[in-house]
């Protein structure tokens, strides 16, 4: 008995790498991923394909009992859709589920069946509703198991400490996405950035998005020192490690927040709160056409605020740097958020 792993987008491949490693003790695991991402350490059976390659002659040559693929936020890649198209010869497909309510839309042969994955209660009711008489698994999120032996209130007094925080100041985090509708991004960050700046005690860490070009980081600069605010750009330091640093989490609905909650379940303190800043129409509009969904999943399950007006972002500041709101969000972390070990062992249950 064995498994195969296809594996295209970069959010997926870290469930795969937490999700093979923990399942060849007792599993035999083969992957097959696209070659922009990195090899997976530790395993011996990887194969890295590249965009101008067939993958027939691959799968001709598969013996495996399970297949077990990832969503992306990009949709379905032309590998993992090679690979359903070839899921006859399996025993069982599973998705690994990365955003809440992504399903796999394309045709199976007759009789295939998708089991999915999912890291919540709130994702199940959308994939149920999404994805028609595919079985439903909620287990969490594998990937998280990746920071659990992190020591994050240490991460967190290093990086503040070279940040030049002082005891006096709370760090604020902007979480940069890739404006892709440039004007709604440029509105919400002006009016975000003033609201910091009337706070003269708040220090913002702002961690560009992996897609902002160099002059939409120096736009984004400029827009927060014309405020007055205190800025650090941070390029060179792992983004979870900024997460740990910060009192706010603040980003418009990027999957930055869904990382921070899960620090939080992780972490024997309190952390950070977060902030989803959707209060612009065209941003709206936007994030209901990528997402599917009016407002942030992690939002809607009171596990981060969400500012809906621009005339209450001084409100949800003030919010979100009450200790009072940081130990609530604390707590709900841990009623909301699986612990990643948790997820391969639900994982591994329903697979062996």
């Amino acid at each position: 008995m064995s498994a195969l792993l296809v594996v295209e987008g970069r959010e997926g491949w870290e469930h795969a790498q937490a999700l093979a490693q923990h399942l060849s003790s007792s599993v035999p695991c083969r992957v097959l991923q696209d070659s922009s991402l990195p090899l997976i350490a530790g395993l011996d059976n990887v194969c890295s394909m590249r965009a101008d390659e067939s993958p027939a002659e691959y799968f001709g040559g598969v013996d495996a009992r399970y297949l077990i693929v990832f969503t992306q936020r990009q949709g379905i890649g032309a590998l993992t859709r090679y690979a359903l198209a070839t899921s006859a010869i399996f025993e069982s497909i599973y998705v690994v589920q990365e955003y809440w309510g992504d399903v796999l839309d394309c045709e199976l042969p007759p009789g295939s069946v998708l089991q999915y994955f999912v890291r919540d209660d709130f994702a199940a009711t959308l994939t149920k509703r999404r994805a028609g008489n595919s079985p439903v698994h909620v287990v969490g999120c594998p990937r998280y198991c990746l920071y659990e032996s992190w020591d994050l209130p240490a991460i967190r007094k290093d990086v503040r400490d070279r940040l030049g925080v002082t005891s006096n100041q709370q760090l604020i985090g902007w979480f940069g996405q890739s404006p892709a509708v440039a004007d709604a991004y440029r509105r919400t960050l002006e009016k975000f950035a003033g609201a910091v700046g009337a706070r003269p005690l708040l220090k913002v860490l702002y961690r560009p998005h992996f897609r902002e070009s160099t002059e939409q980081i120096q736009f984004t600069e400029s827009i927060f020192r014309q405020h007055g605010v205190a800025l650090a750009t941070v390029l060179d330091e792992d983004t979870l490690h900024c997460l740990c640093a910060v009192d706010v989490v603040a980003t418009v609905f990027s999957n930055c927040i869904a990382d921070a909650i899960h620090l939080n379940r992780i972490s024997p303190i309190p952390l950070n709160t977060s902030i989803c800043v959707l209060f612009d129409a065209e941003m709206i509009n936007y994030h209901i056409h990528h997402t599917h969904l009016q407002c942030p999943p992690l939002a809607s399950q009171r596990a981060a605020l969400i500012v809906t007006s621009e005339d209450d972002l001084m409100a949800s500041l003030d919010r979100a740097t009450d200790p009072v709101h940081l130990l609530a969000t604390w707590q709900r972390a841990a009623q909301v958020a699986f612990l990643g070990s948790e997820a391969l062992a639900s994982i591994s249950a329903k697979i062996v």
